[in-house]
C-alpha cells in the first residue's frame, strides 16, 4: 500500500486527466481549474472513503474525532481493502491511498503515472501484507 504525498486531493494537466480518465474518474471528480494565465487543470478528489484502516493496530495519534492527528505505522485490514486504485480511510480523510499488487497493470495508478512520466508525483510505502517491514513514517506535526 502507497501513500500519495501530500492532501486529499491533487492535480494533474487536462493531457493527464485524459490518459488516466478511465482509471481516475470511477474514483473520483475531476474538477477543472484554471491558472492567471489561462492554463487547464483537473484537481482529482479521490471519493471513495473506506473502513479499511486497522485502527487498533495503527500506530499513531488520536484526535477528538476519533481518527489520527499523526500516524507512524499503518496497518490495514487486508479483507476491507478496497479492489480500487485510489481510496481514503475515514480516519484520514486527508491521505490519498495508491493500491498495488491485487489491481491489475493497467488499474495501477503508480505504475501508469510513471509511464507516463508524471513528475511532482511521490508515493510512500506505509504497509503490505506480505509480513515484509516498512520503516516507521516521519510526518511533521500539524497545527490547526
Amino acid at each position: 500500500m502507497l501513500r500519495l504525498t501530500g492532501w486529499g486531493a491533487f492535480a494533474v494537466t487536462e493531457d493527464a486527466a485524459r490518459a488516466l480518465g478511465a482509471l481516475l474518474r470511477p474514483v473520483s471528480e475531476l474538477l477543472p481549474v484554471s491558472t492567471a494565465n489561462g492554463e487547464l487543470f483537473r484537481i482529482v478528489n479521490v471519493i471513495p472513503l473506506t473502513d479499511a484502516l486497522d485502527a487498533a493496530r495503527t500506530l499513531g495519534r488520536r484526535n477528538a474525532a476519533g481518527g489520527f492527528s499523526f500516524v507512524q505505522r499503518y496497518v490495514f485490514d487486508p479483507s476491507r481493502v478496497p479492489h480500487q486504485p485510489l481510496f481514503k480511510v475515514k480516519e484520514r480523510p486527508y491521505n490519498v491511498f495508491v493500491l498495488q499488487g491485487p489491481v491489475p497493470p493497467e488499474h495501477d495508478f503508480k505504475l501508469r503515472a510513471e509511464a507516463l512520466g508524471f513528475r511532482g508525483v511521490t508515493f510512500q510505502e506505509v504497509w503490505n501484507d506480505e509480513g515484509v517491514p516498512v520503516p516507521d513514517l516521519v510526518e511533521f506535526e500539524r497545527m490547526w
